[in-house]
C-alpha cells in the first residue's frame, strides 16, 4: 500500500487543525456573548417564530412568546436560525453592496460569485447556529392574567430596520423581547434599502446602489414614503390574522425602528399617530446631509429628516437610545435632539463607548477577535463593550415598554438622559 507523502498530509492536518481551533474559538466567544446578553427575568422559556408576507408587499416575522415546543399548524418545528433564506444568501447580499456594476451585468459572473460564497459560507459557524431558545411555529403561549378581570393580551412592537440591513439583523434581541411577553413584528423592506429582500415571486431586490438619483436632495424622502406605507401595510394585515387578533392587544402597539428605521418609525407614528401608544428609536438617521457630495445637487444640502416628523413633532412617549458615534456628528446630534424634545414625553441615553454597529446581533454571529479586526480594517475602535450594550439597549426598552404598554407607571419628568 503506497502511503500519502508528507508533503501532502502534512500541510492537510494542519490546515484541518487550524480551521477546528478556529471553529472552536468562535464558538465559544460567540456563544459566550449569547450567555452575557440573555441575562435573566423572562416570563416565557420559549420564542416562537413565524414568516408571513402581506400579498403583493413585502415578507416579515413574527416573534412570540411561547410555553413549550408545540407545532403550530402544518409546519413542523425547527430551531430558527438567523436567516430565514440562509447564510450564504445574506453573505451574498452584503457583498453585492460592493460588487462592481459589471458582475451584475453577467449572469454566469453573479452565479460563479454566489457558488463561491455558498461553498465558503457552509465552512462558517454562523451557518450552523440557531436562535437560542426560538424556535419556528411553536403554539403561542396564552397571556398571563395576573389581576383578574378581562384576560390579558399580549402587548406588540412594529419594527423598521436600518439602511442596508434586513429584518434578520436583530432576531436574538427580538426572540429575547418575546420571552419577555412582547410580540415583534419586524419586516424587510423592498424599497432598495435593504441589502437584499426576496419579492413575493421569489426574485430578489439588492441595495440600489447604482440608481443615479440616490445622491439627490428628494431620493431619501421619497423612498421613506414607501418605508412607511410598508410598515402600515404589515401592520393592518398583521392584526388581522389569527391567532394574532386574538392574542394581541393593538391598543398597546410600540413603533419602533434602527437607524433609517429610526426615521421610518417617527415618520409612521406621526401619520399614524392613533396606532401606537410609544415609540422606540434606536440610533436614528434624523438628518440629511448632501454637503460632500460632488458634483453638489441643487437646494438644500442639509434638512432634518424625516421632514414631517420633525415640522409636527412626535406624539407619543418616545426612547431615544444613541451611539457615541453619532453623538459625535455636531448637525446629526442637534436634529436628533431637536425631534426629541419634540415629544410629550421622553427618554434619551446613549450606550458608553458605542459606534452604529453596537445595535445589531453581530457579536452572536462573529467571534470578537473578528469584529474587532473588520473595525480595524474600517478605522473604527474595537468593540470590547458591544455585549453589554446590547443588554442594556434591551433593558432599556423593555423598562420603557413596561411602563408604557405593560399598565406600569409613566416617568414624572419629561425628559430623563444618562
Amino acid at each position: 500500500r503506497m502511503a500519502v507523502p508528507f508533503w501532502i498530509w502534512a500541510p492537510a492536518a494542519a490546515v484541518a487543525t487550524g480551521y477546528a481551533c478556529t471553529v472552536g474559538v468562535w464558538a465559544r466567544d460567540t456563544y459566550a456573548s449569547m450567555r452575557k446578553f440573555s441575562g435573566a427575568g423572562h416570563k416565557y422559556p420559549k420564542a416562537g417564530v413565524r414568516f408571513l408576507r402581506v400579498p403583493g408587499s413585502v415578507a416579515y416575522r413574527v416573534f412570540y412568546p411561547s410555553n413549550d415546543c408545540t407545532s403550530l399548524g402544518s409546519g413542523d418545528k425547527a430551531a430558527q436560525s438567523w436567516f430565514h433564506h440562509g447564510s450564504a444568501n445574506m453573505i451574498f447580499g452584503y457583498l453585492c453592496m460592493g460588487l462592481p456594476k459589471s458582475t451584475f451585468e453577467s449572469p454566469w459572473m453573479l452565479g460563479a460569485v454566489r457558488g463561491a460564497i455558498t461553498a465558503v459560507s457552509a465552512l462558517l459557524p454562523f451557518t450552523w447556529v440557531h436562535v437560542p431558545n426560538c424556535y419556528k411555529n411553536l403554539q403561542p403561549a396564552s397571556p398571563s392574567n395576573d389581576n383578574g378581570g378581562s384576560p390579558r393580551k399580549f402587548p406588540v412592537i412594529f419594527f423598521s430596520h436600518g439602511l442596508t440591513g434586513t429584518g434578520e439583523e436583530h432576531a436574538l434581541m427580538f426572540a429575547d423581547l418575546a420571552r419577555r411577553g412582547y410580540v415583534v413584528v419586524s419586516l424587510t423592506h423592498q424599497d432598495g434599502s435593504s441589502s437584499r429582500a426576496v419579492l413575493e415571486n421569489g426574485s430578489e431586490l439588492f441595495y440600489d446602489r447604482f440608481n443615479p438619483n440616490m445622491f439627490t436632495i428628494n431620493y431619501r424622502p421619497t423612498q421613506i414614503q414607501q418605508r412607511r406605507r410598508e410598515v402600515e401595510e404589515m401592520r393592518v394585515h398583521f392584526l388581522q390574522q389569527e391567532p394574532w387578533s386574538e392574542l394581541v392587544d393593538a391598543e398597546k402597539a410600540a413603533m419602533a425602528g434602527f437607524s433609517y428605521g429610526a426615521a421610518t418609525a417617527a415618520l409612521e407614528s406621526v401619520t399614524n399617530p392613533g396606532a401606537y401608544k410609544a415609540v422606540v428609536l434606536w440610533d436614528g438617521w434624523f438628518q440629511i446631509n448632501l454637503e460632500w457630495v460632488r458634483p453638489r445637487p441643487e437646494g438644500k444640502l442639509i434638512h432634518d429628516f424625516p421632514i414631517k416628523a420633525h415640522q409636527q413633532g412626535l406624539q407619543h412617549p418616545s426612547l431615544f437610545v444613541g451611539s457615541g458615534q453619532f453623538r459625535s456628528y455636531a448637525k446629526l446630534a442637534a436634529a436628533t435632539s431637536r425631534l426629541a424634545d419634540s415629544a410629550p414625553e421622553v427618554r434619551r441615553m446613549t450606550l458608553p463607548d458605542s459606534t452604529h454597529n453596537h445595535f445589531i446581533d453581530l457579536p452572536f454571529w462573529l467571534p470578537m477577535f473578528a469584529i474587532d479586526a473588520l473595525l480595524g480594517i474600517a478605522g473604527q475602535a474595537p468593540a470590547t463593550p458591544i455585549v453589554a450594550n446590547l443588554a442594556q439597549l434591551r433593558d432599556e426598552t423593555v423598562t420603557f415598554l413596561d411602563q408604557r404598554l405593560g399598565g406600569g407607571g409613566v416617568g414624572e419628568s419629561k425628559s430623563s438622559e444618562i
